[in-house]
């Protein structure tokens, strides 16, 4: 059985529950197929396929042969290169953002700490919006059943949503908004109505929540260009 803390340690990288458990399993066995994947990792036979794929469109495994589906996990040092980079570049967005609208006008951005508080913020973000929400977030949020709930009373309201996630399953979504896809979303972003900002760790340990037009229009802007860049779902009625 695999213990909980490499698969946190994964999922704070990006990875769904499945992923980090069917790389944890494969990087035991070295290779594997699916069926063996989905054995080690105690996980779902039929979902083990949708992972390996996942896993292998995000770098992290490798497909040794396609018949049968063989598949082997890459480097750790290379996974580590490429990831970091990602980091890298992602702060340095995020930082960009936050000077340049420092810059415009000083303005108080509270840390919060601890992920009972961060997101007791993010529902009261929630239920505040009246008009645009957007949210960039790991699947792992939305896991949360009382996400499902703040979903519908923001579609009762009328509330527009725009959603980039790093998984292709959202049921706790409903119809009707409009969700794209990343390989993965190495932070938390939300933007409620042009007036408040919330940026924060994957694994909601910390985050920083602004209330300010001007940082708030900031955001906007990198949150506009990463939904440009991210996936459309092939579903209709929420790309």
């Amino acid at each position: 059985m695999i213990t909980n803390d490499p698969l946190s340690s994964l999922k704070q990288l990006g990875l769904t529950e499945y992923e980090a458990k069917a790389f944890w399993a494969l990087t035991t066995m070295g290779t594997g197929n699916p069926r063996e994947v989905a054995a080690a990792a105690e996980i779902p036979y039929p979902s083990a396929y949708d992972t390996l794929k996942s896993l292998a469109s995000k770098g992290w495994v490798e497909i040794a042969a396609s018949r049968p589906a063989i598949y082997t996990v890459r480097p750790p040092a290379s996974i580590k290169k490429e990831v970091q980079t990602r980091i890298d570049k992602t702060f340095r967005q995020l930082e960009a953002v936050f000077r340049s609208a420092g810059e415009a006008l000083p303005q108080v951005i509270y840390t919060i700490r601890g992920r009972e508080k961060v997101l007791a913020k993010i529902h009261e973000m929630l239920d505040s919006a009246r008009k645009f929400v957007f949210i960039v977030t790991p699947s792992s949020l939305l896991s949360d059943r009382s996400f499902k709930n703040w979903f519908q009373k923001l579609l009762a309201k009328r509330v527009l949503v725009n959603l980039v996630t790093d998984s292709i399953s959202t049921p706790e979504v409903p119809e009707g908004y409009k969700v794209r896809f990343r390989d993965s979303v190495l932070a938390i972003d939300i933007l409620i109505d042009g007036q408040q900002a919330l940026i924060g760790l994957p694994d909601y340990s910390v985050c920083g929540w602004v209330e300010s037009p001007i940082i708030a229009a900031h955001l906007q802007e990198f949150l506009e260009l990463l939904w440009q860049q991210s996936h459309k779902t092939a579903v209709i009625s929420r790309g």
